[in-house]
């Protein structure tokens, strides 16, 4: 795009030139676009220019979009569903419908072009190939109401429908008369030119088309032509115009008229043979643009087009597109073209009488004779150079102060020209100057308010002159002084290119590299600003012009911009400027020269044209060379201001003068053209054409992903006059916070841009400086990577929360488990510890008891052989001895066991192998259980190997065998076989037992912990009491023999399997080493069993103990619940002379005996196979008709926690084992003895309002007294029962019921019903009450039922009862 901006800047510097040089002969360029330039075809059949100012041309192949600098091409595709390319590539006419569409009439059909949408539709070219196909075959028109009417040789007149998308067919008014040509006006009439000469004007409305006007002429209408708002007829060679309804003729009769085009007041014709002539508003010959025509003359014109920019397009028939727009020459110039000795740049201007004198630098002084009342193309020049007496041919300041000019110039001192003598002085001519230090090259003169002179001096620094003149007219120096930066304190430098007074004080000075400098002349003191010395300085020290407006402002023009000093700033210490650059609008950043016009605006020379700042409102119009200056670069403090007002500017190729008011640029605001959009690196959709207005308009949204965050586009402005002129600035809103200036250059890219959504916005200027409004150019969304979108976000903040609680719970539970752990093992070390202690203890115990043990067994032992004969007479006392003999040698067997079970864990137990025969040890040990085995009814099969001996240590494998068979007895169930096995391999050395038990409910798991010390199944303990020692010690023994001992499960069987190495002998044997087969003394002791009393079961005993009860009915029953045979014998035998004693083996049996017989008291066991005593007990006192009977509990376990839990499930007392007979006897007697009170307390003599005097426990009197309360509240109810009583103490039902039958031994009803009968009898004794009424006041809703039970209680009837009673008294008195 650079290099065709910078091809058409060169084609018009180069009309500028061709123009100069024929100066007066052509006030227009010429410019001719061809193939070369991007046209598609230089054969243009038809030119239109749209409402976005953008231009059609319609060629032989193809159309094209021109925008000013580049051909957009639209050409022929294949592609028939009509998205990609036009129809035909012969064009024929161009024309816009509403919405931006664009309408091309081709050969075969017509294509229709969506500028906004970018989407191309085409129509007929489906039908072109059943059809001959014509030049001309349609005639198409549009206007911006939506209408597009269409008429086609074969189908007629039809009418483009919007919602179909399709061309429908519509009649014409008149009959079938061809359409030659069609028009439609601004009112939306359609104006039809019919075959037979006719003028149709026609409306369409209600579906149909209406015929309003008909014109005709005698001669037939041969064309029509709208120009303007002028409508012409053409008829017979003649134009018509028309006129209040009226058709006026023309005087010229005008052969073969094509079209007409008005320009300027002046209408260009178009002719059949493609001629064209201007004639001027009357159809006169003109030679208005005579030197132009004579340019086309050869060149077939096919299409004129008057632009609104004032520029005419021309299609031609092989020559391309021509245009030719006019010169704009706003300012004067004088340059080269004009005076041959303007070949160097002008730097200063004067005017002395009459005569404007131009300082040049090499060339002199030229004087311009007469300038203001001479045509400037007839001025009459002199030169004042080094030939007249001039010192240098190189001018830099004119100052005209009459009678003389003081000129500067690279020469020694200073040159001063007398108007009056007409001659000039030279520096060396005036009086003292040679005594004066030398200085050279002035570039600046300022006359003081006292006459003197400031010279500014490239080298020589400030110069401070004052003249004076003798009588005769003779110059001297009156007074000199020279500042220099390297003498003067405050000077910035010694090059001065400027001086300004902004007042009689203060005069500043513009030094070159060096910065502002001002002097303070009442105290001859120099002060600088330089640039970068804080916010608001000056923008560079290369300051090379000066200014001081009306208001006393200081205007400093820098190589870096313009600067600002307002007089109120000046006076300050430290002054704030303003700036303004090319980001603000200025051509060129180095300002040459200043000057203020006569409104108040500032005008400025740069190196790229002049400037305008416009007072008041900071808005800077450019112009350039194409507007008529010299050329577009200035010199330095080349500028002066007239008398008149006018402004001169000098520059390098002569000067221009203007007077500021008169000078007024276009003020139109240009469209805006996006092109060459490209988002994500794809390009947009290349039909769609954008174009931006100052009114808002749709705006397209984009969407690029994540990796693709950038965008580039070019904006041009619309404008084919002076494109250079109008300037962009851009904004993305989201990411910029300031405006982007990119001057004439409409590139913009942006690249890693952020995911979000943005609008970008820009801003344009035209020619005067003017912006527009912010306006819109696409809506952008950049797609966040998907593992970085809102959604993953906020599953990563899910998965980060469920992580941190997992986390959470994982650090929580371990910390827990942790914890748990360490508590179990502190309660393991604990309980291991406090096993140890108890071990501990029980084995120094154990030592100690040992000698008691010795002495009972002892005792015990020698009694039964000493009395033996006595207590074969007295079986029970025998049978009670023996018990505690065969006890204490359990326990004596027990502590033995404990002490070496200590040992073996220490490991200071030994082994000590015998000789044995181990068959016969082994008969001998398991023939001891066999008694055992028919005492329990249990099947018990022994296996033992004949003919094995050996040695091992009999002692330990004989605790081994006895621990085994006696857990194989204890924990087999009734009826369930034990079998013991035993065989010797000689193979492995090795003897095998097995002891194998049935009714195993064992798994897996409680199996691998059966060795461990103190383990116990759970719940086990319950019905099998057991220390948790025996396997494991077992296992110890086992260990110590160097044998294994294992155990395997088999189907509700368990097997435990003793693996021993047995060393047998190969030779004799030493009698010493012979060990006796006989089991050990305690051994056999263990198993021992004595004569005892005959042992009733429960069942024939309780039938025993019925019949004594229905015999003795003033004892008591007492129910005891043991599975322990031997312990339920002996409480039997202690309390069987009291009570009449009951027997139950378990919970079960007990439940069975209360259905039939009711206890007084039951006496329970906790551990029992089958329903436990806890479980017992909670069944009793649930159950209403036995919830009264007192329970006591026996156990073994007697810690704190389990008592609660007896007295929780409702025990009446509970007694740990062993216990004290007398004990339990007080107890029984005490809980009989407080239950016949409850029954005693609810009988007539013993009930009281408030049980004051009755020996019962506080609470039950206090639980009485309540329920007595709520029934003599209510007594008069009939509606009173157990719910009453429920509801006022917040009890329940089941609450209610145990405690009042087990207090009272009654149900609240019966209760209630006796408390009522209790008042009716009181009332009978004491009250003159008729039966009746103490009916009704007791709550009975019955008189039979009332005499029913109160006869039960007392007796006799009501009536009886009060007699009876009355009698009593009487005798009492």
């Amino acid at each position: 795009m650079v290099q065709k901006i910078t091809y058409f800047c060169l084609l018009f510097l180069l009309c500028s030139f061709k123009s100069q040089g024929a100066r007066g002969n052509s006030s227009f360029y010429f410019q001719q676009l061809d193939n070369s330039n991007g046209l598609s075809n230089s054969a243009v059949n038809v030119v239109y220019e749209d409402k976005d100012l953008l231009l059609w041309a319609g060629t032989w192949d193809g159309l094209n979009m021109f925008d000013g600098t580049d051909f957009k091409v639209y050409n022929y595709t294949n592609n028939r569903s009509g998205s990609n390319g036009i129809g035909s590539n012969v064009i024929q006419d161009i024309t816009e419908g509403q919405d931006g569409n664009i309408w091309v009439n081709t050969i075969g059909g017509i294509t229709r072009i969506d500028k906004r949408g970018g989407e191309l539709h085409q129509y007929f070219y489906n039908n072109s190939s059943r059809r001959k196909i014509t030049e001309k075959e349609f005639e198409l028109v549009a206007d911006s109401l939506g209408q597009v009417f269409c008429y086609s040789k074969t189908e007629g007149l039809l009418r483009f429908d919007p919602i179909k998308d399709t061309f429908v067919k519509i009649n014409i008014p008149s009959q079938n008369r061809k359409v030659i040509k069609m028009a439609l006006d601004k009112r939306g009439l359609l104006w039809l030119l019919q075959d037979n000469g006719e003028l149709a004007v026609c409306k369409y409305y209600g579906n149909r088309l209406r015929a309003l006007r008909v014109i005709k002429h005698p001669s037939g209408i041969d064309n029509f032509f709208y120009v303007g708002d002028m409508l012409y007829l053409y008829c017979n060679g003649y134009l018509y115009s028309e006129t209040k309804d009226t058709f006026v003729r023309t005087n010229r009769k005008l052969t073969g008229i094509k079209s007409i085009c008005s320009y300027n007041s002046y209408y260009l014709v178009l002719f059949e043979n493609q001629e064209l002539r201007v004639y001027d508003k009357y159809f006169r010959s003109s030679s208005f643009m005579a030197g132009e025509l004579k340019k086309l003359a050869g060149i077939k014109v096919l299409h004129v087009l008057s632009s609104k920019e004032g520029t005419l397009w021309m299609g031609t028939d092989g020559n391309g597109l021509i245009r030719i727009y006019p010169k704009k020459n706003l300012f004067g110039l004088i340059s080269k073209a004009e005076e041959a000795a303007f070949n160097k740049p002008a730097r200063a201007f004067c005017e002395a009488e009459g005569d404007l004198w131009i300082g040049t630098k090499g060339k002199g002084i030229i004087r311009l004779k007469d300038f203001w009342t001479t045509d400037k193309n007839k001025l009459q020049s002199s030169i004042l150079n080094t030939a007249g007496g001039l010192n240098n041919n190189s001018v830099y300041a004119l100052k005209k102060s009459y009678p003389y000019v003081y000129i500067g110039t690279d020469g020694a001192g200073i040159n001063i020209y007398d108007l009056n003598s007409k001659r000039l002085i030279q520096w060396s001519d005036i009086d003292g100057s040679a005594k004066l230090p030398p200085f050279s090259s002035v570039y600046a003169i300022q006359k003081d308010s006292d006459g003197s002179l400031w010279l500014g001096t490239s080298g020589s620094g400030l110069i401070h002159l004052q003249l004076g003149t003798t009588t005769t007219g003779t110059l001297f120096i009156k007074s000199f002084g020279q500042y220099l930066s390297e003498k003067t304190e405050g000077l910035a430098n010694d090059i001065i290119y400027a001086i300004s007074n902004t007042d009689e004080r203060h005069l500043w000075i513009a030094c070159r590299y060096g910065g502002l400098s001002v002097l303070d002349k009442e105290n001859g003191r120099f002060k600088t600003f330089k640039a970068f010395g804080g916010q608001n300085s000056l923008s560079n020290n290369d300051v090379l012009s000066l200014y001081c407006d009306k208001q006393k402002g200081l205007w400093i023009g820098t190589s870096f911009g313009l600067n600002y000093l307002s007089y109120r700033e000046s006076l300050k210490e430290k002054p704030q400027f303003v700036g303004f650059t090319m980001d603000d609008g200025l051509p060129n950043n180095t300002i040459h020269a200043i000057e203020e016009g006569g409104n108040g605006d500032i005008w400025l020379s740069t190196n790229k044209g002049l400037a305008r700042l416009r007072a008041g409102t900071n808005i800077i119009t450019t112009y350039n060379e194409n507007d008529g200056l010299q050329s577009n670069e200035f010199s330095d403090g080349a500028v002066w201001k007239s008398n008149t007002g006018y402004l001169f500017f000098g520059g390098i190729y002569g000067f221009n003068f203007f007077l500021p008011q008169n000078i007024r640029g276009d003020s139109r605001q240009p469209n805006l053209l996006v092109s060459q959009l490209q988002v994500g690196g794809k390009s947009t959709n290349e039909n769609r054409i954008q174009v931006l207005r100052s009114a808002k308009d749709e705006v397209p949204e984009y969407v690029a992903e994540r990796e693709m965050n950038f965008f580039r586009l070019n904006l041009k402005s619309i404008s084919f006059i002076n494109p250079v002129k109008n300037e962009f600035s851009y904004k993305l809103e989201g990411i910029d916070k300031n405006w982007n200036y990119s001057a004439t250059n409409g590139s913009i890219v942006y690249n890693s841009i952020p995911p979000g959504h943005y609008t970008l916005f820009v801003r344009w200027s035209n020619a005067e400086g003017n912006w527009t409004i912010p306006t819109p150019v696409f809506k952008l969304r950049i797609k966040q990577y998907i593992w970085l979108s809102y959604p993953a976000l906020g599953l990563y903040l899910t998965v980060l929360i469920i992580s941190g609680y997992l986390f959470h719970l994982y650090r929580k539970n371990k910390l827990e488990m942790k914890y748990k752990l360490e508590m179990e093992y502190h309660l393991r070390q604990k309980d291991e510890s406090i096993h140890q202690q108890r071990l501990n203890f029980f084995t120094n115990i154990a030592h100690e008891i040992q000698t008691p043990l010795t002495l009972i067994t002892g005792s015990v032992e020698h009694f039964l052989v000493s009395r033996k004969n006595e207590l074969l007479k007295n079986k029970e006392n025998n049978y009670f001895l023996s018990l505690v003999y065969q006890h204490s040698v359990r326990l004596t067997y027990l502590v033995q066991q404990l002490l070496e079970f200590r040992k073996a864990e220490a490991g200071f137990l030994k082994r000590t192998d015998h000789y044995i025969d181990i068959s016969k040890m082994l008969n001998s040990l398991t023939s001891l259980f066999i008694t055992e085995s028919r005492k329990l009814g249990k099947p018990y099969n022994r296996e033992i190997q004949d003919g094995i001996a050996g040695f091992v240590d009999k002692d330990k494998l004989e605790k081994i065998l006895f621990n085994l068979l006696s857990n194989a007895f204890k924990h087999s169930g009734p009826q369930d076989a034990v079998t013991f096995k035993a065989s010797y391999s000689k193979k492995r050395n090795e003897l095998c037992i097995r002891v194998v038990n049935a009714g195993c409910k064992l798994t897996d798991e409680d199996v691998k912990l059966l060795f461990n010390k103190f383990y116990t199944k759970d719940g086990s303990s319950y019905e099998k009491p057991s220390t948790g020692i025996g396997l494991s010690f077992a296992k110890e023994l086992a260990t110590l023999l160097k044998a294994s001992i294992s155990v395997e499960l088999h189907a509700g069987t368990i097997e435990f399997i003793l693996c021993l190495p047995v060393k047998t002998s190969s030779g004799e044997v030493d009698e010493n080493e012979v060990a006796t087969s006989a089991p050990s003394y305690l051994y056999e002791s263990l198993l021992q069993h004595y004569e005892q009393p005959v042992l009733l079961n429960s069942d024939e005993g309780n039938k025993i103990s019925l019949i004594d009860e229905l015999h003795q009915k003033t004892k008591h029953s007492i129910l005891i619940v043991e599975d322990n045979l031997e312990l339920r014998y002996l409480i039997h035998q202690v309390l069987k002379d009291q009570y009449i004693v009951y027997e139950a083996g378990n919970g079960e049996e007990a439940l069975a005996l209360l259905k039939k017989n009711m206890p007084d008291l039951i006496i329970s066991d906790v551990m029992m196979p089958g329903m436990d005593g806890l479980e017992l007990c909670r069944e009793v006192k649930n159950t209403p008709a036995t919830a009264q009977i007192p329970f006591i509990i026996l156990s073994a376990k007697g810690t704190e926690e389990n008592k609660e839990e007896g007295y929780e499930v409702g025990a009446d007392a509970y007694i740990p084992k062993p216990f004290n007979i007398n004990y339990l006897q007080v107890r029984v007697r005490k809980l009989i003895d407080y239950r016949s009170r409850m029954k005693e307390l609810v009988k007539d003599q013993n009930i009281s309002s408030q049980f004051m005097n009755t020996d019962i426990a506080e609470a039950d009197k206090a639980f009485l007294e309540s329920i007595l309360k709520v029934i003599e509240n209510n007594l008069d109810e009939p509606g009173l029962n157990a719910n009453t009583i429920e509801s006022a103490l917040s009890i329940s039902k089941m609450q209610l019921y145990r405690k009042l039958k087990s207090l009272a031994g009654m149900t609240p009803a019966e209760f209630i019903k006796r408390i009522r009968l209790k008042h009716a009898a009181d009332m009978l004794r004491n009250s003159q009450y008729t039966v009746s009424e103490i009916i009704y006041r007791t709550g009975f809703n019955s008189k039979s039922y009332f005499f029913r039970e109160f006869k039960k209680i007392y007796q006799c009837a009501p009536n009886d009862y009060r007699a009876k009673q009355f009698e009593a008294n009487i005798q009492d008195s």
